[in-house]
């Protein structure tokens, strides 16, 4: 009884996981990671980026050197607004520029 509770909280740990469901994924991703970060490791982003790009996905990846969870410093904090603008600037306002059209 026991054994099998384990193994289905496993089960459904698994299945909550995002990296079970990469192959279904379609969405352009942008990954910030900090190299000190021990929420979330660095390992992590790393295969779920490299996940991504298996599968196709427009995918990039930064990490900013000495960072955890949540940035601090100045240089990295200008440098992820950039990033992050030109990413919506890539992806999203193309979708307007479609909606727009119909």
């Amino acid at each position: 009884m026991v054994l099998r509770r384990a193994v289905g909280a496993a089960e459904g740990f698994l299945n909550s996981s995002p990296f079970v469901h990469l192959k279904k994924a379609k969405t352009p991703t942008l990954v910030l990671q900090g190299d000190a970060d021990t929420v979330d490791p660095l390992g992590q982003s790393q295969e779920l980026y490299r996940g991504l790009k298996r599968y196709g996905v427009e995918a990039e990846f930064v990490v900013y050197p000495r960072e955890a969870q949540g940035f601090h410093e100045e240089k990295h904090l200008v440098d992820r607004l950039n990033r992050i603008l030109a990413w919506y600037d890539k992806y999203l306002k193309k979708d307007e520029k479609l909606a727009g059209k119909n």
